[in-house]
């Protein structure tokens, strides 16, 4: 027991049990306790999801999928800037080309000919898919990742008014108690919330990212459409596995319910309580205790103050006896002995050191008294 706790407790036992009754028994006292507990939990796993899928759409990215289109177009032969297969194979059908025939020497002279050029590009459905569901993932973090992380809640207020008086002989003593308390467990939890902070902008940095890349810049400078549900099961989406993985976030993004939150809230009243009125009464006489200790004292009788001693025994009895409840009755009596000499014998030590101090002034006293008379016999 720390030293202010033990003082306290002097001072408790210091009012005898007759002093205690009649405090407590006069006592009429008033108590109101409420309670009001409120916590709102979101639903982070799009979190989750985002984070386990945003490798597969950066592989998608970096090895973007392309198409190779072939631009046909009539020019004039001087024109052409390469004669292909499929060239001379488009003359042979359209003989109206042909300005000129040698029968001799076979050679054949076009006025016009087919001119194919081939030209890659980005613009397919899977690509726009990619486009698409990049600009959804920023959407979806912009618009409700940071807003849910900032709505996470946990509040508990509990105020207490506690009014009460008594009477103890002529003696009136009232109190007055008011306590407040206010526990946010969002500030209690700052760890857990600093953690999914810093996953939330962690995500939107890289899905922001993905809006750098040479792909994306691509198709938005190719100003593409974007794509819509349901998604077309094509042979990459079905059969490639970092398209499957982006097509699974499609989906979980598209039927997410963005109110998805546990909540639970209550009010509770304990004002008519007893066991709580009735500790705030001993409570009451504790308080009383500390001022009213040094008036307890002076007005004990004899009886009383052998009470008060026996009581204070009886709770470091108690005390010690809790702490080691397995102790033998016979290896305790003999401690108790043992530090009952073990004091005696310092208190023993202690009064002869004082009755040696006291003795050693007294004969100084003595001999300065004698001083002082033979001073006087000289003087007269």
């Amino acid at each position: 027991m720390k030293n202010d706790e033990l003082q306290l407790f002097n001072d408790y036992s210091n009012i005898s049990d007759t002093q205690k009754n009649v405090f407590l028994s006069n006592i009429e006292s008033d108590l109101k306790y409420n309670v009001h507990y409120f916590k709102c939990e979101y639903d982070f796993t799009w979190l989750d999801v985002m984070e386990d899928t945003i490798r597969y759409i950066e592989n998608i990215t970096k090895e973007p999928k392309v198409f190779i289109l072939n631009n046909e177009e009539i020019v004039q032969v001087e024109k052409s800037k390469k004669i292909s297969v499929e060239s001379v194979v488009h003359l042979t059908q359209h003989s109206g080309f042909v300005s000129k025939y040698d029968e001799k020497t076979g050679e054949i002279r076009p006025s016009k000919i087919l001119n194919i050029t081939r030209e890659e590009t980005m613009d397919i459905y899977e690509n726009r898919f990619i486009y698409t569901l990049i600009n959804k993932m920023v959407d979806f973090i912009e618009n409700y990742g940071i807003l849910a992380l900032e709505n996470n809640s946990s509040m508990n207020n509990k105020t207490l008014s506690y009014n009460a008086q008594t009477k103890k002989n002529d003696e009136f003593i009232n109190i007055k108690l008011n306590i407040e308390s206010l526990e946010d467990k969002s500030i209690s939890n700052k760890e857990k919330t600093k953690r999914l902070n810093e996953r939330i902008i962690d995500i939107r940095n890289k899905v922001h990212a993905l809006r750098n890349t040479m792909f994306y810049k691509t198709l938005k400078e190719l100003n593409v459409l974007e794509v819509k549900s349901p998604i077309k099961k094509t042979n990459i989406i079905l059969k490639n596995p970092n398209f499957q993985r982006a097509e699974y976030l499609w989906h979980f993004l598209e039927t997410y319910d963005k109110n998805i939150k546990k909540e639970t809230k209550y009010s509770r009243n304990y004002s008519n309580n007893r066991e709580i009125e009735k500790k705030l009464n001993t409570a009451f006489l504790l308080n009383y205790s500390i001022i009213g200790n040094k008036e307890a004292l002076e007005n004990n009788t004899e009886e009383e103050v052998d009470e008060i001693n026996l009581n204070y025994l009886k709770h470091n009895i108690s005390n010690y006896l809790t702490h080691d409840t397995f102790i033998e009755e016979e290896k305790f009596l003999k401690i108790i002995k043992a530090e009952y000499k073990k004091i005696r014998a310092k208190q023993e030590k202690d009064y002869k050191e004082i009755r040696k101090i006291i003795a050693i002034d007294l004969k100084e006293y003595e001999e300065e008294i004698l001083d002082i008379r033979e001073i006087l016999k000289i003087n007269n």
